[in-house]
């Protein structure tokens, strides 16, 4: 915008001078002038585009996964899902997860905003939330324990922590029991 006005001044400031110079030649005592001058600027016209028609903001998103920590929270920002937008404002909808956003994707909007002109621009991303913790358990009692041949064993339970909520109860696998110990 700036260097075409800038060209069209100069363009101006030639032809005004080349005018004048002409206008003084054929003003010469010398010869009988019969030329008029004709001041073309005075229908100037301004090729600057008119701004505030086109707007500067234009949000691009990328779709993301995010890991839980180990307190079952993850977070993210406007950055992470933003993919070469334009402007100078960035902001997003949803920025914590928990465990309750795993299994379907959650849409996060980006909002992208450039003061030179109010304009703005959204664009969604969707979000998959993962959990890669693996709960941990911890046994009441010995490791190993030793039981004589019909007798009775009392399982003497076990606790299961996790990042988020253990929504099974702990099951002990039978295959996990050595029965050819004599």
């Amino acid at each position: 915008m700036k260097k075409i006005t800038f060209y069209l001044l100069i363009v101006t400031i030639v032809f005004t001078s080349l005018t004048s110079l002409s206008k003084n030649i054929y003003s010469s005592p010398f010869i009988e002038s019969t030329f008029e001058f004709t001041n073309y600027l005075d229908n100037y016209v301004s090729l600057k585009p008119n701004d505030s028609a086109l707007p500067i903001a234009d949000a691009n998103c990328q779709n993301i996964t995010v890991y839980l920590d180990a307190s079952g929270n993850a977070s993210i920002l406007a950055s992470d899902i933003n993919i070469g937008s334009v402007g100078d404002g960035f902001s997003i909808d949803i920025s914590t997860f928990s465990c309750s956003d795993i299994g379907l994707p959650v849409d996060v909007t980006l909002t992208v905003t450039d003061s030179s002109d109010g304009s703005s621009d959204t664009c969604t991303a969707q979000i998959t939330v993962l959990d890669s913790n693996n709960p941990t358990i911890t046994l009441n009692g010995l490791a190993i324990i030793s039981v004589e041949a019909c007798s009775s064993y009392t399982e003497q339970g076990a606790i299961a922590n996790d990042n988020c909520s253990v929504t099974a109860p702990i099951a002990i696998d039978a295959s996990a029991v050595n029965m050819n110990v004599p």
